[in-house]
């Protein structure tokens, strides 16, 4: 199941085209057992998954097939866990934009909420997370 670690990144390396609109390019999946659920993706799509990195998130990346998007896999924040206000659990999707500053200011504006970010979190790799104003959490990113 488990190959070599890739590195994470949120659809193609290259910055979003000028020109072109956000789109959806990952999606981030936090499970209550970050390890059964590799296995379970990895055994039921033949995915591969990526050996899991340290804890406590315990991200692991998966190829989700030749036209999919790809993803990761990570553990879910337990009771107590430093950062559990702002870590999720369950299924968000990271949505590509020019400026992850400015698109979290859009939605503020907008009457969303920001949760986290914008955050750099690898040289010109920025992340924010947010929820909409009906409470969905999704990302953002670079």
């Amino acid at each position: 199941m488990e190959t070599r670690p890739r590195r994470m990144q949120c659809g193609p390396e290259t910055p979003l085209p000028e020109t072109a609109k956000p789109a959806v390019v990952m999606w981030d999946l936090n499970a209550d057992d970050a390890g059964r659920a590799r296995q379970f993706y990895a055994d039921v799509f033949g995915w591969e998954v990526s050996a899991p990195g340290e804890p406590p998130v315990e991200l692991a990346t998966v190829g989700s097939g030749e036209d999919g998007i790809s993803g990761i896999i990570g553990q879910a924040p337990r009771p107590g866990d430093a950062d559990e206000a702002i870590r999720h659990r369950g299924l968000i999707v990271y949505i590509k934009v020019h400026d992850v500053a400015a698109a979290l200011a859009a939605v503020e504006r907008h009457g969303g909420r920001a949760i986290w970010g914008p955050q750099e979190v690898a040289p010109g790799f920025w992340l924010a997370q947010f929820e909409d104003p009906d409470g969905t959490r999704l990302g953002l990113t670079t």
